[in-house]
């Protein structure tokens, strides 16, 4: 299985913790930083079986809270757009693959509340101390993931 971890952001605050966080991670999956969503995560929806994004975004958490959403294509089918903090985001991507018959991908949701995302600024402290915290949960996630996988084809042979 074809599988990536992306993160999306900018260098906005807490919008920058996709990109980070992606770069601190130890992991077997493709690692991909994109710049607010443009067509550029349309390919990659194309291109992996698996992708796990990795975003900052309002979720009504309290800033810094995390969740992550296994089953994310349940969410974004139903969500509004602007879930993320990006103008075309993914909600709207996740929207045309299905418009235009386009297979999709199993889709996880890696989400963390943010604070802010002011211009040129670096993360919020509440976000900034808990990266290990977000690091390690996401590698077990991955791990989950690709050991599945793994398991699936050795059963299938």
């Amino acid at each position: 299985m074809s599988c990536a971890v992306v993160g999306l952001g900018s260098a906005h605050g807490d919008d920058q913790l996709g990109w980070l966080l992606v770069d601190m991670l130890e992991t077997q999956a493709e690692r991909i930083n994109i710049s607010a969503p443009g067509a550029e995560l349309f390919a990659v929806l194309q291109q992996y079986e698996q992708i796990v994004v990795v975003d900052a975004a309002e979720i009504g958490l309290l800033p810094g809270e995390f969740r992550f959403i296994a089953e994310g294509a349940e969410l974004l089918g139903s969500a509004q757009p602007h879930l993320s903090s990006h103008t075309l985001d993914l909600v709207q991507y996740w929207l045309l693959l299905g418009q235009l018959k386009i297979p999709e991908p199993k889709i996880s949701l890696f989400l963390v509340q943010l604070k802010k995302c002011n211009a040129m600024q670096g993360l919020s402290p509440e976000l900034e101390r808990r990266m290990q915290v977000y690091k390690s949960a996401l590698e077990q996630v991955l791990d989950n993931l690709l050991s599945s996988d793994i398991i699936r084809k050795n059963n299938s042979v």
